[in-house]
């Protein structure tokens, strides 16, 4: 059966995200997705997957570098203050906080692809054992995704 123009748009930004985080090849995706290997050459070259894949590790990096560098100047200007002042103000235990944060993700390098693929991989493992819920799954799925991208346009 074809594919609809709405499937094959999401499963070209799923699989797109999943060669960008280092997942899978071209080659690897066209026998997953039964999608041509041209079709999917074209999709990573419009789509820049290969530089969007390059530019990840550094933008990741950089982020946690920021933030890193951004903790150490605040630390130093706590401890700089006279001894019995050395404590963070509320607005700087946010920041602290904050920074940690931005600090772990950056890190870890977890991305809202991530999280749909976790879902899927749930949502795989639940149809196997109980198919009535498979449809109803992957509904909420589209919807959440939907509601995510929408929140950042």
């Amino acid at each position: 059966m074809a594919k609809t123009k709405d499937e094959l748009n999401r499963i070209r930004e799923r699989w797109g995200e999943r060669f960008i985080r280092g997942d899978y090849t071209q080659a690897e995706i066209s026998e997953l997705t039964g999608i041509s290997q041209k079709t999917i050459s074209v999709w990573a070259r419009t789509d820049q997957w290969q530089e969007r894949k390059n530019n990840r590790v550094g933008t990741m990096q950089l982020i946690g570098e920021q933030a890193s560098a951004e903790m150490e100047e605040l630390n130093r200007a706590i401890q700089a203050r006279p001894e019995g002042l050395r404590y963070a103000t509320s607005e700087e235990c946010n920041i602290k906080l904050k920074n940690l944060k931005v600090i772990q993700l950056a890190f870890a390098g977890v991305t809202f692809p991530d999280i749909i693929d976790v879902c899927e991989k749930i949502i795989k493992f639940t149809g196997k054992n109980h198919p009535e819920f498979r449809e109803t799954m992957l509904s909420i799925l589209d919807k959440f995704q939907q509601e995510e991208q929408n929140r950042y346009k």
